[in-house]
């Protein structure tokens, strides 16, 4: 049953990947490498605000909810009074950070950039109660459409209306994803309003997504500093470069996703039927597999950049080192679920704000002195950090956590 769920989300993920992946080629050949990274910048801040306006509950939901089905019923509504709130908020700030950065590039589309951290935010929302409702199909049906219907809109704009600005490209990554997060709230049927102490229960919520919350935001800023470094230290242009290097490179991303979908709300069963250090041994096999596929897809990459054109030929110098760096991230990842369930969420976050010092520190040295390449290399030492803090201290917890289940039985 796991393994068909990882399938479901996996196979959402590689052809709403491979979709959103041509969608990029489209966009980057028609804007350019200085108005492609104009959008990478926008999108760099959408991302660490929708990570803001989740407050955690993105992770923490799933995790109530899969001890009890019907506590969402009673913390659904205040769930989404709180993300609407979060999300205005959030949007606010977005305007104002990108008008300062950028706003003098894009003074005609800041409103729209704007809006789309709100619509991306209550997306997001949605993919959050099909997770908790375990609805994994419809959670990657979800990314397949969403993805889709941006294509279908690049397309027909290219090739259709023979047109394709900044603008209109923003317009269409702010009306999708709220047409299709819409459409989610509307259809889930499983959901039975009910106000019953249901504040009580949505405070404890928030009280055990304030730490999740915390390390959740540093990681959303140290995977996009380097995007935002760019752009204050050189420019749109090397942004709009680094931007398709990354692009290439985050295919690795997708298994990573996957497993966390699912691992997530099921972690707690799988730790009882198998052991958490068992657990941690199955996920530390993969690693091999890993770099081989990440070698492999290199030597592949050449031929990749050409669909993106000319302007983007430099995006190869640094892709070898993003590639590694996200080898690190797939066997991370799974492996800190090892810390949430042992409660040690607060350690991650010390992991978490160790690697974003590292991050800016290395990217203050390493951008102005070898530009797009010194943020590839900043993003790997900080990766690799990471993965040895992680993969030694998940060994120790997973050992807590099988003595703890043990002494639970007896």
């Amino acid at each position: 049953m796991l393994f068909r769920n990882i399938l479901k989300i996996l196979s959402g993920n590689i052809f709403g990947q491979l979709i959103n992946f041509v969608t990029f080629i489209l966009i980057s050949r028609e804007l350019g490498a200085s108005k492609f990274g104009i959008l990478s910048t926008i999108l760099a801040v959408q991302f660490i605000l929708i990570q803001a306006s989740s407050f955690g509950i993105s992770i923490s939901l799933p995790k109530l909810v899969s001890r009890d089905l019907s506590s969402l019923n009673d913390v659904y509504p205040w769930v989404l009074g709180f993300r609407v709130f979060c999300t205005v908020i959030s949007s606010i700030i977005g305007y104002l950070y990108i008008r300062e950065s950028i706003g003098n590039d894009i003074s005609n589309e800041l409103l729209i950039a704007s809006l789309c951290i709100a619509s991306g935010s209550m997306f997001m929302f949605s993919q959050t109660i099909q997770q908790s409702l375990g609805l994994y199909s419809g959670w990657a049906k979800a990314n397949l459409a969403l993805n889709f219907l941006k294509l279908v809109s690049i397309i027909l704009l290219i090739y259709g209306f023979k047109i394709l600005t900044l603008e209109y490209v923003l317009l269409i990554y702010f009306a999708i994803p709220l047409l299709v997060s819409v459409v989610i709230i509307v259809r889930i049927k499983k959901l039975n309003y009910s106000f019953n102490n249901s504040f009580s229960n949505f405070f404890s919520l928030i009280k055990a997504s304030f730490w999740i919350f915390l390390s959740s935001m540093v990681v959303a800023i140290l995977m996009r500093l380097d995007v935002l470094m760019l752009n204050h230290f050189l420019g749109t242009k090397e942004v709009g470069v680094y931007a398709v290097a990354n692009q290439v490179a985050m295919v690795f991303a997708l298994f990573t996703g996957a497993v966390n979908t699912v691992l997530l709300p099921e972690y707690k069963k799988l730790v009882q039927q198998m052991g958490a250090k068992n657990l941690r041994h199955s996920i530390l096999k993969f690693t091999p597999i890993v770099f081989f596929i990440a070698g492999a897809f290199y030597v592949l990459s050449p031929y990749i950049l050409i669909l993106f054109g000319d302007g983007y030929t430099e995006s190869a110098k640094p892709l070898a080192i993003l590639l590694v760096s996200y080898c690190f991230g797939m066997i991370v990842n799974p492996l800190s679920l090892t810390m949430y369930e042992a409660n040690k969420s607060n350690i991650l976050l010390y992991i978490n704000v160790s690697q974003l010092i590292i991050n800016f520190v290395s990217n203050l040295f390493l951008i102005p002195k070898f530009g797009i390449l010194g943020a590839a290399m900043s993003a790997f030492s900080v990766r690799f950090f990471g993965a040895v803090c992680i993969i030694l201290l998940s060994k120790k917890y997973a050992e807590e956590i099988d003595k703890k289940v043990k002494n639970s039985e007896t």
